[in-house]
């Protein structure tokens, strides 16, 4: 079954980046920034600094890709 919580596959990616499999990391940051945009949470501006999150921690695993 396939979750697409977007704050739950953000607070999961993290666990892929520990282990050193950055792409995988970055692809489940990438679906929780699409979950985000697609579902409720796009519409509430209080939820706009978490979108912020999302976008800074793609950036920080692109980087770490190379």
């Amino acid at each position: 079954m396939k979750n697409d919580d977007p704050i739950l596959l953000y607070y999961a990616a993290p666990a892929y980046s520990t282990t050193k499999d950055h792409k995988k990391a970055l692809s489940t940051l990438e679906r929780a920034l699409k979950a985000f945009d697609n579902g409720p949470y796009a519409k509430e501006a209080e939820m706009a600094d978490f979108r912020k999150e999302i976008e800074d921690a793609i950036k920080k695993e692109k980087a770490s890709i190379g």
